[in-house]
């Protein structure tokens, strides 16, 4: 029978860390701390104590007794890479529990996201990390604190899923619930970012459907878009439904209500106009002349000059395709690394732009620093371009045998789906993943892969 710290904790007397930090992260999920602080307080000393070994109620555990004290004491910790862990931590790991797992009131505030960051980024630049028994426990007990204390986690969370690689490995069955709910609450960010961009097509919807009460109602507000928002939320990313305003929810939902979303003053306005124009009658008034216009003579015309002769300027298409012929390999995997860095950034949320990505296209909704890199990449194509005349490449390359297998195994499409997905005949999520796993294929066999990046590359340019 469990008593004490373990009746707390809800977990058998153990002194395996793991499972004390795990059952830990359990019952704080199902705890409302803001309601019950004393409840918080304790299972904090309880999860305290059991992590220090520390028996303060062993009065009220008889039938767990501490092993006989040996004449030379060993001690012992079935979980080492973690214990070394917490050594090293010290003060950030203390100070990163105190920001994020505490019963807090409210968002962050600004002091305490750059604190979070600040703790975050120390512990995960030790390096100790790039020990892999050490880096297992790091990155569990990562995944844990974070994904218990979201959304005061969010400033942390890209870091620490690029530490990992995360979102990289989010089809791997061997991936803790913890690490995938932190790709998801990722995911759900970046598409509410996206979305937040005046130049989004869904921008409006997306305000519409975050609008209150009290607040005044866009002009064009067509139903369409905000039903579309809520299917992509409700299919990728459910958690942001809870960040809507239930009654735009509702009418959007709502078959009955209106679909073009002009406000009823809009068209009671727009009647009253017309028919006041309508009766008013026909007026003898005559609008004023125009004032007249002073055309200059020849005299103020600006002298003729010479004609300037033609200047032959390639355009930037042969430009590339020069380049591209003629560019080291490691130039075209260094395109391609930063294609697949765009591919994956987009696949989770927006499959459509993670197909449509590419070097030569400027994404404004990329930042700064990915930008520059593009441009970086398309400076050094354009110095390996020489002055010639070149044919138009095809676009349609070559996939040998036991590429298309290596592919298709790492994409895990059937054959026909596969196929549908070069033909951009399947779903654009299909397509999608098949990209990224050509790219991913041909990076992984340079020895036929770096002819094939290629060839992909000039096949865009082709006819």
């Amino acid at each position: 029978m469990r008593r004490g710290i373990w009746a707390t904790l809800d977990l058998d007397p153990t002194t395996d860390r793991s499972a004390i930090r795990k059952a830990y992260a359990a019952r704080l999920k199902a705890m409302d701390v803001d309601a019950d602080p004393d409840g918080f307080a304790t299972l904090r000393e309880a999860r305290d104590a059991a992590l220090a070994g520390v028996e303060t109620v062993a009065e009220a555990e008889p039938a767990f007794e501490p092993a006989p004290a040996s004449p030379e004491p060993v001690e012992a910790d079935p979980d080492p890479e973690i214990a070394a862990f917490y050594d090293t931590i010290g003060d950030h790991f203390r100070a990163l529990d105190a920001l994020l797992l505490p019963g807090h009131k409210g968002p962050l505030t600004p002091m305490e996201q750059v604190a979070v960051g600040n703790h975050g980024r120390a512990l995960l630049a030790d390096s100790s990390l790039e020990r892999v028994d050490f880096a297992d426990g790091a990155e569990r007990w990562f995944a844990e604190i974070l994904a218990a204390s979201i959304p005061r986690s969010d400033p942390l969370l890209e870091t620490a899923a690029a530490a990992f690689g995360w979102i990289e490995r989010r089809n791997d069955y061997t991936l803790s619930a913890e690490a995938l709910a932190i790709v998801e609450r990722i995911g759900a960010k970046r598409f509410a970012r996206m979305l937040d961009d005046p130049k989004h097509r869904l921008h409006h919807a997306w305000l519409e459907l975050h609008r209150r009460d009290g607040q005044p109602e866009l002009f064009w507000n067509p139903k369409g878009p905000r039903r579309e928002v809520l299917s992509l939320i409700r299919s990728r990313f459910p958690m942001l439904e809870s960040s809507l305003q239930p009654r735009r929810v509702a009418d959007a939902d709502d078959p009955s209500s209106r679909a073009i979303g002009i406000p009823v003053w809009v068209i009671l306005l727009a009647l009253v106009t017309g028919l006041r124009i309508f009766f008013s009658g026909t007026d003898d008034r005559q609008p004023p002349p125009p004032p007249p216009l002073h055309v200059p003579g020849p005299a103020a015309e600006a002298p003729t000059t010479a004609p300037t002769p033609d200047v032959v300027v390639r355009s930037d298409i042969d430009r590339y395709v020069s380049g591209l012929t003629h560019a080291p390999d490691v130039l075209i995997r260094d395109i391609t690394e930063w294609e697949l860095m765009v591919m994956r950034y987009y696949a989770p949320f927006d499959p459509a732009q993670c197909v449509d990505s590419g070097v030569f296209r400027h994404d404004p909704k990329l930042s700064m620093i990915w930008d520059q890199k593009r441009r970086e990449l398309v400076g050094r194509l354009i110095s390996s371009a020489q002055d010639e005349s070149l044919r138009p490449p095809s676009s349609r390359f070559v996939i040998r045998g036991e590429m298309v297998a290596a592919v298709r195994q790492s994409s895990g499409m059937n054959r026909a789906d596969f196929n549908r997905s070069f033909d951009k005949e399947a779903p654009i999520v299909d397509q999608c993943k098949v990209m990224i796993a050509l790219r991913e294929t041909a990076l992984a066999r340079p020895k036929q892969g770096n002819k094939l990046l290629r060839q992909l590359q000039l096949s865009m340019f082709g006819e």
